[in-house]
């Protein structure tokens, strides 16, 4: 089983001081939480950033060793 943990920090809500730290599992998966808690700027992040996600998935490797401080893409 693949798991993905990640943290955001230093994007739109989610400072140093409170990121947003979660894994991704194989399955479905859903975003729950209070209003203004960060649900759409996380899901603003996967949009944006969905090329490198992309290519991370087409050249792992070379990708994350460019990138030197990505982690928990194994």
């Amino acid at each position: 089983m693949v798991e993905i943990r990640l943290t955001i920090a230093n994007y739109r809500c989610f400072g140093d001081d409170h990121p947003a730290e979660f894994r991704l599992l194989p399955g479905v998966i859903g975003i729950v939480g209070a209003n203004n808690a960060g649900k759409s700027a996380l899901l603003r992040f996967f949009w944006e950033f969905r090329p490198l996600f992309g290519q991370l998935a087409e050249n792992r490797p070379y990708l994350i060793q460019a990138a030197g401080s990505l982690q928990g893409f194994d």
